[in-house]
């Protein structure tokens, strides 16, 4: 009887796993999504330029093969590279990756002000059979020509890591026909990133129509700040030929990224000793306040032959986790102090890829305390039989007496 329920719950167990998986969001058929989207400007001025960035990502186990990215959009907006429209990846997209694309889209001079949708098509092949799903965004569009903007920055591709300068860079654009004398540029940066110096500039000589005006902040991210998307304010005050003066309202939005830390501790379950099998312990301490995905322990050796597989699946850690990994090895004969490198590979909260490797010294026990642990465990098994001998004889004496 207990055999039988023991058998039913292994069974009932074996049957949630999928759902289990299922309910976190990861499958293993592959499954493609946008997972972000950044629109600068917004909103998109009639005859301007308007840049979309996306990320499309596999939330599946499995990799999406031939993937395709097709991208439609009509009136008032056009691609300034007949190229963007439709772009194929034969190598595919592999499991829990993320692909990013960017568009350079014109805006009609005449557009009116509205919102207007664009779609990406996501397509791929698995097992044979094609799959696609699509995603509709919506972009505004203020129908008076724009005169001043920000035409590109590097916010996308810099890292404003935590407790870390960095530097902003921003190029403002000339739209309008005609030059302009002066302009003011203010960035009024969220509590928990300051600008390093002052946050004002100031371009006094004339701007014709067209140029390009390229700025630059020093950043500094504290320590205390939290991950996450924010929204830069830049405030532009300009004069025009006439000395028409205007203020306008930009928005740059910056990813805070930290960057995880792991600390690595080698040893073994038991004392290791030169010439003899051993279970090699890896533990690993993540000492930084944001988690881990997906980690992945990998060691190699010139020291040490492996009885085991050589790279082990960690999975997920919180911050201030331990976590190990558990390796059988034989240690040669002769060997005094042997090193192995220790490769990790990991995913922060953004997805980011890391790998780190690092070399660890194995402690290894001299043959002082190996024959100090063979005496002590002699002398264990002595009081053992005597402690027995003398409980059978006390036993049977009790029984004669009796």
């Amino acid at each position: 009887m207990k055999r039988f329920v023991t058998l039913v719950l292994a069974v009932l167990l074996v049957s949630l796993i999928p759902a289990a998986a299922a309910s976190a969001g990861y499958s293993k058929n592959p499954s493609l999504t946008v997972w972000k989207s950044d629109v600068s400007p917004f909103p998109a001025s009639a005859g301007g330029d308007l840049f979309v960035q996306v990320v499309a990502r596999n939330y599946g186990q499995d990799d999406a093969e031939d993937f395709t990215v097709e991208f439609e959009l009509s009136y008032p907006f056009t691609l300034k590279s007949e190229a963007e429209r439709v772009q194929e990846f034969p190598e595919g997209l592999c499991g829990f990756c993320d692909r990013e694309l960017e568009y350079h889209i014109l805006v009609d001079e005449d557009a009116k002000t509205g919102t207007y949708p664009i779609k990406l098509k996501l397509s791929h092949t698995y097992g044979g059979v094609v799959t696609t799903m699509t995603r509709e965004l919506e972009l505004s569009v203020t129908g008076s020509k724009r005169v001043l903007g920000v035409y590109e920055t590097n916010a996308a591709e810099q890292n404003f890591g935590v407790g870390e300068d960095s530097t902003l860079e921003v190029t403002l654009k000339n739209y309008g026909r005609e030059q302009l004398n002066y302009i003011e540029a203010t960035l009024q940066t969220p509590a928990g990133i300051h600008v390093l110096g002052s946050n004002k500039r100031f371009i006094t000589s004339p701007v014709q129509s067209g140029k390009n005006i390229p700025l630059s902040f020093d950043l500094v991210v504290a320590g205390d700040a939290s991950e996450g998307a924010y929204s830069v304010p830049l405030i532009l005050n300009f004069r025009d030929a006439s000395g028409t003066e205007t203020t306008l309202n930009e928005t740059i939005g910056i990813a805070v990224r930290g960057e995880p830390q792991l600390l690595i501790f080698a040893e073994g379950s038991d004392p290791l000793y030169a010439g003899a099998k051993g279970d090699l312990l890896i533990t690993l301490a993540n000492i930084a306040p944001y988690n881990i995905k997906f980690l992945k322990v990998e060691i190699e050796s010139d020291d040490l032959i492996f009885l085991s597989d050589s790279s082990e699946y960690v999975g997920d850690m919180e911050p201030d986790d331990l976590e190990s990994a558990d390796f059988d090895i034989f240690i040669p004969a002769g060997a005094t102090s042997p090193e192995i490198k220790v490769k990790m590979e990991y995913r922060d909260n953004y997805n980011k890829q890391y790998t780190k490797e690092e070399t660890v010294a194995v402690k290894l026990a001299s043959v002082a305390q190996a024959s100090q642990s063979e005496g002590i465990n002699l002398w264990i098994i002595v009081a053992a039989v005597v402690i027995i001998v003398a409980g059978v004889w006390y036993w049977r004496k009790k029984k004669h007496h009796a």
